[in-house]
């Protein structure tokens, strides 16, 4: 019987919860007051992540001092809170509008484009290397973009293209979507393209599959390289299949670049997090259809 009592003791002991400390209430309260003030600002991609169930869990864990480092806990906690605050304030994209173009990416029509010169580092309201240059464009078959480079010895990760030095195009039809096309070239010509969804919690699930008509030339350039992509409207989220577009419409995107070893990514506009952040995509509007 007394070894009954010491053994129930014993176990009493070891799942007892202690107190949370203080800064962890406080850390607890500043990530729900964070999410709230993250809805309709450029932080919402990171606030929902707060009620996540892999973020519940390290959360409940902390604080009810469960199984677990707390000190590990504690850093990715306040790490998150770091990556919401960030966003809070960050400057929305201005209102964008694409050029109309007749007779396809031809290089003529390539002087009628929605420009954007020199490239942000994501996370970062400083331009960083102003030589690049991002262009768009359209006309009722087809997006255009590009993206001029600099670097003369770009590298490429053929399986894992979004890893090497690349240019990212994400792309939805409409930015009530939680949809998108997720279309990537790299250096060397190969491709990632996906179908997203942007989950309600801070995540996304990724579709990855073929993207029928989209096409793309990599070219050399001097000290660097340049990427030319077209898509069909119909295979944008938010067009029906061989839908065409016209003036006036609405498409909402980021164009990004990746770079070979885990170097900081890069965009026409100062950007937030990464490129699946849909709340900080550039809404552009179809411009004039030309006679």
């Amino acid at each position: 019987m007394k070894f009954c009592r010491l053994l129930l003791l014993f176990f009493f002991c070891l799942t007892a919860t202690a107190a949370p400390l203080q800064e962890d209430r406080e850390l607890e309260s500043q990530l729900l007051n964070l999410k709230l003030r993250a809805a309709g600002t450029q932080a919402e991609f990171m606030g929902n992540r707060v009620s996540a169930a892999y973020v519940q869990l390290m959360r409940s864990t902390l604080l009810e001092k469960r199984h677990g480092d707390p000190v590990v806990i504690r850093q990715k906690l306040l790490k998150l809170r770091d990556e919401i605050r960030l966003g809070l304030d960050w400057p929305k994209p201005k209102q964008y509008v694409i050029p109309y173009v007749d007779g396809g990416w031809s290089a003529k029509n390539q002087t009628n484009t929605l420009t954007f010169e020199g490239e942000y580092p994501v996370n970062s309201q400083k331009i960083g290397d102003t030589r690049t240059v991002w262009k768009f464009c359209y006309d009722r078959k087809h997006l255009y973009w590009s993206a001029r480079f600099y670097d003369p010895t770009p590298r490429s990760v053929p399986e894992k293209p979004y890893e090497g030095d690349a240019l990212e195009l994400f792309v939805r039809g409409d930015p009530r979507l939680r949809e998108y096309r997720e279309l990537v070239v790299d250096c060397a010509g190969n491709t990632h393209t996906a179908w997203n969804v942007t989950k309600l919690y801070g995540t996304y699930d990724n579709y990855i599959g073929p993207c029928d008509g989209f096409k793309f030339r990599v070219l050399p350039a001097p000290d660097g390289w340049i990427v030319e992509a077209s898509v069909p409207w119909g295979e944008i989220p938010g067009y029906l299949p061989g839908a065409e577009a016209s003036q006036g419409a609405t498409v909402v995107l980021m164009a990004l670049r990746t770079r070979y070893g885990g170097k900081t990514a890069a965009t026409p506009i100062p950007f937030p997090y990464d490129g699946h952040n849909i709340y900080g995509h550039m809404t552009m509007t179809l411009g004039k259809e030309s006679k």
